[in-house]
């Protein structure tokens, strides 16, 4: 399972934490071949004409299910709300896709994605799953300014909080995901603040 999900997501290796082996790759929650797909979202996207990207990408293969569900106030992307989404077609790899809330882009900052990431976790934990992926949608949102060591301290940070809530799982593997230009640099800060981390 482990090495056929790397090799399947162009994975690159991070580290393992109690028996999760945690990586980033060059995908999205269409893309990434996991059993639950995670995406952050906002209340709304900073450019005028919403999505973009790997988020946009989503909500066209959910045939605007992502954004009616916002606009409509089921899910209202409120920071650590989720929603499971789980009549999933193709192109959609995984079997259920989380919308996962992180507030208004006008308030973000680092520490918005550890509560986001975590939250993914537990309802990842909650329901059993052997893998998993998170797209943190920041420039998709139209956030083009960040810190790529905050983002991942505080991304793996999330995932630990959330995997420390259950540590009898069947999880074995967790993605993060980001773009393919990006990924040796994303790979390089989650290293980073994986080697800073206390030992398993």
């Amino acid at each position: 399972m482990t090495a056929s999900t790397f090799s399947a997501n162009d994975a690159r290796a991070i580290g393992n934490w109690r028996g999760v082996e945690i990586a980033v790759a060059p995908r999205d929650a269409v893309t990434a071949q996991v059993e639950i797909a995670a995406a952050g979202m906002f209340t709304h996207e900073l450019a005028a004409d919403g999505p973009a990207g790997g988020l946009l990408d989503l909500d066209t293969a959910m045939g605007g299910a992502v954004t009616r569900l916002r606009s409509d106030g089921i899910f209202r992307a409120a920071p650590g709300e989720v929603l499971a989404l789980s009549h999933v077609v193709p192109p959609v790899k995984a079997s259920t896709v989380l919308l996962v809330g992180m507030g208004d882009p006008a308030a973000w900052e680092a520490t918005t994605l550890h509560g986001a990431v975590s939250a993914a976790a537990a309802e990842v934990l909650r329901r059993d799953a052997a893998s998993a992926c998170f797209a943190p949608s920041l420039l998709d949102s139209g956030i083009h300014t960040v810190d790529p060591d905050a983002v991942a301290a505080q991304m793996l940070g999330g995932l630990l909080r959330g995997l420390a809530a259950s540590p009898d799982t069947s999880l074995n593997v967790w993605i993060f995901c980001t773009g393919l230009a990006h990924i040796e640099s994303t790979r390089a800060a989650f290293a980073k603040a994986f080697a800073a981390l206390p030992s398993a």
